[in-house]
């Protein structure tokens, strides 16, 4: 087995069982090549998985954003011409 991956699994006993069974899907995912990002470079998966870590440990904290933020955000996006 790769190191990396023995890593892995060794923090992913230390998860609730609940977590546990959503990285193992995800995994059987991957492997099954049901991933649609399976195919991006590693370094944006990378970065996608730690903004992914960031936001479990935000929800775990209690943090949240009222959806009236995230609302406000999402219009003072650019938007391309022709759109709403």
């Amino acid at each position: 087995m790769a190191k990396l991956l023995e890593i892995a699994i060794k923090q992913l006993r230390d998860l609730p069982a609940e977590r546990q069974d959503t990285v193992a899907a995800r995994v059987l995912e991957i492997i099954e090549d049901r991933d649609p990002w399976a195919d991006l470079p590693p370094n944006v998966q990378a970065s996608q998985l730690a903004a992914i870590r960031e936001g479990l440990a935000a929800l775990d904290r209690g943090d949240v954003v009222e959806q009236s933020a995230i609302d406000r955000w999402v219009e003072s996006l650019p938007r391309k011409a022709g759109r709403k």
